[in-house]
């Protein structure tokens, strides 16, 4: 966003820090090349504080491949998330929007080399 534009927001921006075609004219206007926002047109700043919480808290699970035994729970308990990669033969995380939590915890606890952690996006 253009440095000019930045400076004049309009109120719900100020709150929010994000724009909104409905309710910002700054965003309707083609000139500050504002984006469409994610949560759509119409969001309150209450949806609005929620969808940064839920953003701000993802999580993502890794594996330290040095640590793996290679035993294959993971892929069993978590088809899902995790699976063996053919080329290197190593066993890898599926990139996905959202990661089942209860799933990828249980294959956390049942791992014997405890080499899968959550890690912040």
């Amino acid at each position: 966003m253009p440095e000019a534009v930045k400076k004049q927001k309009c109120p719900d921006c100020e709150y929010c820090q994000m724009c909104s075609e409905s309710r910002c004219r700054l965003c309707r206007n083609t000139k500050t090349g504002c984006k469409k926002s994610q949560l759509g047109t119409g969001f309150t700043f209450g949806e609005y504080q929620e969808w940064q919480k839920r953003k701000a808290m993802k999580k993502i699970p890794v594996i330290d491949i040095g640590s793996c035994t290679d035993c294959e729970s993971c892929l069993e308990v978590c088809p899902e998330v995790f699976k063996r990669n053919t080329e290197t033969g190593y066993i890898e995380v599926i990139d996905l929007p959202d990661y089942p939590e209860e799933s990828v915890d249980q294959a956390i606890s049942i791992c014997p080399a405890d080499c899968i952690s959550w890690e912040d996006d």
